[in-house]
């Protein structure tokens, strides 16, 4: 089981969609995936039209919590979801700084799914940072706009903390230039400096700018469902195959096999 956090500080940077439809997309290719929906937002939990019953992933932060039942399923197929709700507001008012517990609820073998994707507030606090001690991975999905590329930055500067004080094997799975507009220059301006900075650790996949992709949470679908033929669901189901070349190690003439 792989533990994989989206995150950037910058708020409308497409992580929740990154976490929605990267988690359709390997859902569709047969592996089971849950979603730990940590935005107080709780935008995860609408777009996929899950029953939350007064559950909340609030209670990952308590000691000892059976983990089992908090998972409610959704309308995506082979994904499940741990859902938010504004009882996360109020967390870090409510516990000791302890950036260690959602690792340890995390960490028990009960939990049956090839990845569990972390989807986080766009802040560096509190929950943010417990997401980055619990996770193996970090994906960046970065909007094509100078403002989204400053915060990387200083994502970075918490994620090096991290992985000196408490997460050793946190590593960067990569960047996703995500919202990416074909018809502007400063959208390709932005995708070389990602790349002139990060090298390759930009993933070769690019999330395009799609009006698809901006309706399919109005009606609770993940866009390979809502629009399957879409450039941007071909976007997704690309964006998973890199994921799972990258964390599986499976070479691409196999990928058609799975």
């Amino acid at each position: 089981m792989k533990i994989i956090a989206i995150a950037n500080q910058k708020g409308g940077c497409a992580k929740t969609s990154t976490v929605v439809n990267l988690a359709a997309a390997l859902g569709e290719k047969k592996f089971k995936i849950l979603i730990v929906d940590l935005d107080p937002q709780a935008n995860a939990t609408f777009w996929l039209n899950a029953e939350t019953n007064g559950i909340c992933s609030s209670s990952l932060f308590s000691i000892d919590q059976k983990i089992k039942k908090l998972i409610v399923n959704t309308s995506a197929n082979s994904v499940d979801i741990i859902p938010a709700s504004e009882k996360l507001s109020d967390l870090t008012l409510s516990v000791s700084p302890n950036f260690e517990q959602l690792k340890q609820n995390l960490s028990f073998t009960e939990l049956n799914y090839d990845f569990v994707i972390l989807d986080t507030p766009p802040t560096l606090g509190f929950i943010t940072q417990n997401a980055l001690v619990a996770c193996h991975k970090i994906l960046i999905p970065v909007t094509t706009h100078i403002l989204s590329l400053a915060g990387v930055y200083q994502l970075m500067q918490k994620v090096s903390f991290i992985q000196v004080k408490y997460n050793k094997n946190l590593s960067i799975l990569g960047y996703v230039a995500s919202r990416f507009d074909t018809r502007t220059r400063h959208a390709k301006d932005v995708l070389n400096s990602l790349i002139e900075n990060f090298g390759d650790k930009v993933m070769e996949t690019i999330i395009h700018e799609n009006i698809r992709l901006a309706e399919a949470p109005s009606f609770q679908k993940s866009i390979l469902e809502y629009a399957p033929t879409s450039q941007a669901a071909r976007d997704y189901r690309d964006l998973a195959d890199e994921v799972i070349k990258k964390i599986i190690n499976v070479n691409a003439q196999n990928l058609s096999q799975i």
